[in-house]
């Protein structure tokens, strides 16, 4: 059990590492451009927990129900804490409109744009865990998901400290 649970705070680790790097700052001030990166950092995380149930789904079908059940537990113990991130990141289309006129007629593209870039971090991010793992390490860690999303280090508020007060922060 113990080299188990090594496989999954190395597991832990990349979903937690793995960066989005968004392009929403164009022309972004200093503290604008931090909120964003943290912002893109904090959501891909969050849309991580499930993509990483779809993945382990798609490639090890016996754990989909497992792993499907362990997300939306996962989701439930930190729905504060995701709702607050998400309504953050639902609130950037309003907050490029009230920019300036540019910024404004941008937005929507820029917000298309957003979301394409996140929801293709899927298949990069299956990339980084078989890079990184390997598909019998990733094949462990898909069978032991839920007792992952149970560790402390998914607690993405606690773990991620600098990224969520830049978000609490704000944009200004």
């Amino acid at each position: 059990m113990k080299k188990h649970a090594r496989i999954g705070y190395a597991f832990l680790s990349i979903v937690l590492a793995s960066p989005c790097a968004p392009a929403w700052s164009q022309g972004a001030s200093l503290v604008e451009d931090r909120y964003f990166h943290s912002l893109g950092v904090i959501m891909s995380k969050i849309r991580g927990v499930q993509y990483t149930a779809d993945i382990c789904a798609e490639r090890y079908p016996a754990t989909k129900e497992a792993n499907q059940r362990a997300a939306e537990d996962w989701r439930d113990r930190y729905q504060p804490f995701i709702g607050e991130m998400t309504a953050a990141f639902n609130g950037l289309p309003r907050y490029w409109a009230g920019r300036n006129k540019e910024a404004a007629r941008a937005g929507p593209a820029m917000w298309a744009q957003v979301n394409r870039q996140l929801d293709g971090a899927k298949l990069l991010l299956e990339q980084q865990y078989l890079a990184q793992l390997g598909e019998e390490k990733f094949a462990i860690v898909c069978a032991n998901y839920a007792m992952v999303l149970q560790a402390p280090g998914a607690d993405l508020e606690r773990t991620q400290v600098q990224e969520v007060a830049t978000i609490r922060r704000g944009p200004k």
